[in-house]
């Protein structure tokens, strides 16, 4: 058993990328079980983290979500991907507000036996957006709440120029989930996530950009079939 202590939950966009640190020796993820998708954007294959953390040098455990309404089996394949964590581990996540959020992650990982800590908690989301840019983090916006901005913003930088041209009093950091990103470089990274933009998904109030094939291109990525990392740690290449 690896017995990881520090692990960072990570959705491959940037509140996670921020707090990352050399403390952290793995990454927690889930993805949607009939998709192999991100859940956050829905569109954005699992694959697209493995290539993430090939290029961090970490290992990621990557949880399938089962059908909606499954709650004990997800609460299940939760306990077993826990189970290879050190009985002392912390859990860190990169939300910053939303205090029923932070409650149900507590809640959720005490039960298991673990403890979630939020580094970045309470720091001002205008104040986070610029040191996330400040610290070198490039990533783009994946996904958009058409009723904040059209999708003419998508595959855009996140950035001052992105911020403003957000409708007024949507949070700059997307913390109540008015858009998404997906990180391609950042300083701890060994390689930069290549990127070819993609075709534009609707959904909903949503809109998404669906990547084309952005890992590949490089050949210090070789992310593993998604189906691969269900129930155990998949090691960078």
């Amino acid at each position: 058993m690896p017995g990881y202590s520090r692990i960072l939950s990570w959705s491959g966009g940037n509140d996670a990328a921020f707090v990352l640190d050399e403390h952290h020796d793995a990454l927690l993820t889930t993805y949607d079980e009939g998709t192999a998708h991100l859940p956050h954007t829905q569109v954005m294959p699992l694959d697209a983290a493995l290539a993430q953390s090939d290029s961090l040098g970490l290992p990621v455990v990557a949880v399938p979500i089962p059908s909606p309404g499954d709650a004990p089996l997800y609460a299940e394949r939760m306990r077993e991907a826990v189970n290879q964590f050190s009985p002392r581990a912390h859990i860190d996540f990169g939300d910053l507000i939303l205090d029923d959020l932070r409650a149900d992650r507590e809640a959720a990982l005490k039960r298991a036996g673990f403890c979630a800590q939020f580094p970045g908690w309470s720091v001002d989301s205008a104040d986070r957006r610029n040191q996330i840019t400040e610290a070198g983090i490039g990533a783009v916006v994946v996904s958009l709440d058409t009723r904040v901005r059209s999708p003419d913003l998508l595959g855009q930088s996140f950035d001052a120029s992105f911020a403003g041209a957000l409708t007024a009093g949507v949070d700059p950091c997307r913390q109540r989930g008015e858009f998404q990103t997906f990180v391609l470089n950042h300083p701890r990274f060994s390689f930069p996530i290549p990127w070819h933009g993609g075709d534009i998904v609707h959904e909903g109030d949503f809109a998404m950009l669906r990547p084309h094939m952005l890992w590949q291109d490089h050949p210090g990525s070789k992310p593993a079939p998604a189906g691969s990392c269900a129930g155990a740690a998949r090691h960078p290449s």
